[in-house]
């Protein structure tokens, strides 16, 4: 049985998966001739004959995990997900220590989109075996398509370590670099992926991005011309445009994101995801009215993730041309389409600030023991779309503070931490979560972390934290309300897809900051109005700072500047000066918005 092993680790089978397999000498010959046969059709791309050999080896040793593992592989290649999941989890049960099996649920996982998970099991791997080759190339491909430059570089060069000459990794490894705004390092291993030989079509439409950041334009459109010369149909390249256009987006190239972008759309004007994405990256105006009409014909006949990106770009467009009516049929579209396959389980989500409520009082703060004397951290919270993203840009911009974005250190811990809370803990968590800020900036005076939904961390954070300073952002609940429905966020946000569920959320945030304020300390919260901030940014930064205990500074007056990556929804609004157009901008829409407008005077608006 010399054929390669399916679960990704490079070796022979009988060196790896098949090493769990200890068949009775009965069995021995008709298994070993079922797995070499499963393996052959596999390595041919005959799939449903793998399976079929695969299932008769299984039926003469069903406690294989090896087999199991394999049978997991099949079917996530052919794209079943679920089943793919339930073969491994089988597998884990009978080798919970195999690294393979964590690598292979990992990317499962990730094409279900269940990144947090996958990166849990992707990391599981490496607890187990450190120098897992692939399990670091997938952990940076993931920490790539969840935006983590940093994370994502530091694997990728592990994974280089092993493998120097892959060119394609180098590839990926310049797309962390640019997202860091290291274009000049990117550029460098953009060269490096090109003389391993990887100089296909991609990577020279990443060096003409790269020339155009340079201002080495004639290059740039050189490089470009060469690389479109290579594909017989240009349509091909849609989706590679598309890529460079939100990469650009991201780092702030809002004109070289245009470019991309408009490009793509030239060539597919009957693609969706080019032009949502376009959506995203620029204002619609009368001239482009002919192109949305397009749109919504082939929103007609598109279905699944694709028309679920295109109804909320159709409704964002549809308001930049003043249709709010027609605007705001695309966005409950959008949210129905969502709703229908994401529950959300009003008395759990009641339940669980119940707890926190219960848990959190003056009494248990009191006894808690913290984790770590620091200062540095600065926690930015609120709702989504509140104003976090503003907030964090004014008060990155002094010199010594250093923006981390939104970390995901406390959601993705889980909710059992209060009761298993004591003093080594506390310092784990402090020590840990200073370490990743760390990772952002190994010098800064201070960092913050504006992920908007630490609101109900409050508790632990401030208990293993009491230094860390708390920033919290308040905006008229319906804005608020209307801007998180107008966002295609990931499915987790299960309360946001009908109104009735975000007036829910809504009330119980009103709860927990109303609680946060009664038992927290003088002087470990102050609370911030967006309004007063697009109204008077000097007067609200100042105040910001002044709780913050650092000094002002002019330059947080030009805080849209700055030259650092933003990959929230706020990403665009980031990039410009304060504008006030998004004061009020519920009333466009009023006569929609009955479930949410009571919340205006439960908070007091």
């Amino acid at each position: 049985m010399n054929g390669l092993c399916p679960c990704g680790s490079g070796k022979k089978y009988k060196r790896c998966c098949g090493v769990q397999a200890k068949p009775t000498s009965a069995a021995n010959t008709a298994l070993r001739d079922y797995t070499q046969a499963a393996l052959t059709f596999q390595e041919q791309g005959d799939y449903p004959q793998a399976e079929r050999m695969l299932d008769r080896a299984l039926a003469l040793e069903s406690g294989d995990s090896g087999l199991w593992g394999i049978k997991g592989w099949l079917a996530y290649a052919q794209g079943r997900l679920d089943e793919a999941g339930i073969h491994l989890e089988q597998a884990l049960r009978l080798s919970p220590q195999d690294s393979r099996l964590h690598n292979i649920r990992g990317q499962v996982l990730m094409a279900q989109a269940k990144m947090l998970d996958a990166e849990r099991a992707f990391g599981k791997a490496l607890t187990i075996d450190p120098g897992f080759v692939e399990a670091w190339c997938n952990m940076g491909m993931l920490q790539l398509q969840r935006h983590q430059p940093e994370q994502a570089e530091r694997s990728i060069r592990r994974a280089l370590v092993s493998m120097p000459n892959d060119g394609e990794l180098h590839v990926q490894l310049a797309k962390a670099l640019y997202l860091k705004r290291d274009h000049a390092d990117a550029m460098a291993t953009l060269r490096r992926a090109e003389s391993l030989g990887a100089g296909g079509v991609a990577t020279q439409l990443w060096l003409a991005m790269l020339l155009r950041t340079q201002g080495d334009l004639d290059e740039s459109v050189a490089v470009e011309k060469q690389a479109r010369s290579q594909v017989g149909n240009e349509r091909e390249l849609v989706g590679l445009f598309t890529e460079l256009g939100r990469y650009a987006t991201f780092v702030g190239r809002e004109q070289d994101a245009r470019y991309w972008l408009e490009m793509a759309v030239e060539l597919a004007p009957d693609q969706p995801a080019p032009f949502s994405e376009l959506a995203a990256a620029r204002k619609f105006s009368e001239s482009d009215r002919a192109l949305v009409e397009n749109l919504e014909q082939v929103s007609l006949a598109t279905t699944g993730e694709p028309l679920r990106g295109l109804e909320f770009a159709l409704g964002k467009v549809w308001a930049d041309l003043g249709d709010f009516d027609r605007s705001f049929v695309h966005y409950k579209a959008g949210n129905d389409a969502v709703r229908a396959s994401v529950p959300f389980d009003r008395e759990h989500y009641v339940a669980e600030f119940d707890r926190l409520v219960a848990f959190f009082t003056p009494e248990r703060f009191a006894a808690l023991p913290s984790g770590s004397e620091s200062d540095v951290p600065i926690l930015i919270v609120g709702t989504p779309r509140s104003g976090t993203t503003l907030t964090e840009q004014i008060i990155s911009s002094h010199s010594g503070v250093a923006g981390a974005g939104e970390m995901d250190y406390w959601p993705r811990l889980g909710k059992a931490l209060m009761e298993q809370y004591s003093e080594k803990l506390a310092s784990e968590l402090a020590e840990n979560y200073i370490g990743h800020m760390r990772q952002h900036s190994a010098t800064a005076q201070r960092i913050t972390d504006k992920m908007p939904g630490n609101f109900q961390n409050v508790g632990i954070i401030h208990a293993a934290l009491p230094h860390a300073k708390i920033v919290h952002v308040r905006r008229h609940p319906v804005d608020a309300c209307l801007s998180i429905y107008f966002q295609n966020f990931p499915d987790g946000h299960t309360y946001k897809w009908d109104m009735q569920s975000l007036a829910l959320f809504y009330e119980q945030y009103l709860r927990i900051m109303a609680h946060w304020r009664k038992v927290l300390p003088p002087g470990a919260m102050i609370e911030v109005r967006y309004e007063d901030i697009v109204e008077d940014v000097e007067a609200s930064s100042r105040q910001m700072m002044d709780f913050l205990g650092l000094s002002w500074e002019e330059g947080q007056m030009s805080f849209h500047k700055q030259d650092r990556s933003v990959f929230t929804a706020s990403k665009w609004q980031a990039r410009q000066p304060i504008y006030k157009t998004s004061k009020e901008k519920w009333r466009q829409y009023e006569k929609h918005l009955g479930p949410l407008l009571y919340l205006s005077a439960l908070a007091g608006y």
